[in-house]
Formats: structure tokens, sequence, C-alpha cells
């Protein structure tokens, strides 16, 4: 069990994130509310987003090249 440091509810284990950084292994705030926090963080980065996409495009489009290639 551990308490999220957004919401302040005990949680089980499974509803966190894991960080193999922390010492307990999982994240201080539980899936719900990081969920919320990324949502919120997409809406307000909207067109910020579209622009870093369209600047990088071909960078995007090889990055994806590659992953595919090396997990197929």
């Amino acid at each position: 069990m551990r308490t999220c440091t957004k919401c302040n509810v005990v949680k089980p284990f499974t509803e966190f994130h894991k960080e193999p950084r922390v010492k307990c292994g999982y994240r201080s705030s539980c899936k719900e509310c990081v969920n919320a926090y990324m949502k919120e963080y997409d809406k307000a980065n909207k067109e910020r987003r579209k622009e870093y996409n369209k600047v990088n495009k071909e960078r995007i489009n090889e990055y994806k090249k590659e992953y595919d290639k090396a997990n197929k």
C-alpha cells in the first residue's frame, strides 16, 4: 500500500506506475492522477506540440523507422 501524493488516498501498488529510480520502486502519484495531469498538459500544449512535429517531421519519421526496424 502506498499513499498518492496528489490525491492523498492510500492505494495498492498496482495503482502506481513502476519507477526503478525510487527506493520503493513505484512513483509517488497514482496512475489516475498522472493520467489526469497528462490530459491537462496535452490540452494546454496542443499548439506547441503541433509546431514541434511540423519542425521536426523528418527527425520523427527517421526515429519511427529505426524503432520499427529494431522491434520487428
